[in-house]
């Protein structure tokens, strides 16, 4: 007996794009429709040639852009793993986290995207820019909290596991879809 198509329409972009996509041919009488938009084709589990890419992108700055990005990385996570609970929580409020709980690889995940949406999305100038900048050293975290707000739009949120579990409906926020 063939059962009733559901009256839904499933989107996504990226990889959400191929969730969609995979949905639909698994499951093809639960949904009417599926829109996957730049839906990826191959994906790679433990894919470290994007992150290679990324750097690899940031070294085309000759001022020592990839460094600075290592060096502001290790020192953010060595606060989250040997420093004070006092230290921990000032760098979750400089960069807006809210959840003083979050795992320290979500948050390092977060730290890590900063970066990756200023070379990914053609800022890779700027980002290098700032970071490459005598005035940088002075204070280094602050900086790229300020870059992660004010320039690349990304939330910490957006990567802490137990905010994307929330599954109430807010049209202001995607990042949920997209890790999910």
């Amino acid at each position: 007996m063939a059962s009733k198509t559901e009256n839904w329409l499933i989107v996504g972009g990226s990889y959400p794009g191929a969730l969609v996509a995979w949905f639909k041919n698994v499951y093809p009488n639960h949904v009417r429709a599926a829109w996957s938009s730049s839906g990826v084709i191959n994906a790679i589990e433990d894919f470290t040639e994007f992150d290679m890419d990324i750097y690899l992108q940031t070294q085309k700055n000759l001022g020592g852009c990839h460094k600075e990005i290592a060096q502001v990385t290790a020192d953010i996570e060595r606060v989250l793993l040997h420093g004070s609970t006092a230290d921990i929580h000032n760098i979750y409020d400089m960069f807006g986290n809210t959840n003083y709980n979050i795992d320290h690889r979500d948050f390092m995940w977060f730290i890590s995207d900063i970066f990756t949406m200023g070379v990914q999305y053609g800022r890779r100038q700027y980002l290098c820019t700032v970071l490459e900048h005598e005035w940088f050293d002075v204070a280094p975290m602050q900086i790229v909290a300020n870059l992660a707000k004010d320039a690349f739009h990304v939330e910490a949120d957006f990567y802490d596991a137990d905010a994307l579990a929330n599954t109430t409906v807010d049209f202001e926020k995607n990042g949920r879809q997209w890790s999910w």
